[in-house]
């Protein structure tokens, strides 16, 4: 539902070869992040630096325009100076 940007971090025990990072060691480290508002942005990187624990969440948020919709943006803006531009030089032959 997010549009624009997104980092996802998919944590999956290895059973097979990784003996410490278990299902038990995951159980207890990974937290879910319940009581987080993902607006504030200092409160996000604290949480990413708490080395300690694994937070599952949406950690940070920012509503911005999309990287389309700033060049749809742009594009119209450069059309208007373009139109404007030629019209100049057209009344300059008239």
């Amino acid at each position: 539902l997010h549009k624009g940007f997104a980092i996802i971090d998919i944590f999956s025990p290895c059973v097979t070869f990784n003996k410490v990072n278990t299902y038990q060691w995951y159980q207890e480290n990974v937290i879910k992040l319940d009581d987080h508002d993902p607006l504030n942005r200092e409160e996000a990187i604290a949480k990413i630096m708490d080395f300690e624990k694994l937070h599952t969440g949406i950690l940070f948020k920012e509503e911005k325009e999309s990287y389309d919709e700033h060049l749809f943006v742009r594009k119209e803006e450069l059309m208007r100076e373009t139109r404007r531009d030629i019209g100049k030089l057209v009344d300059q032959f008239r």
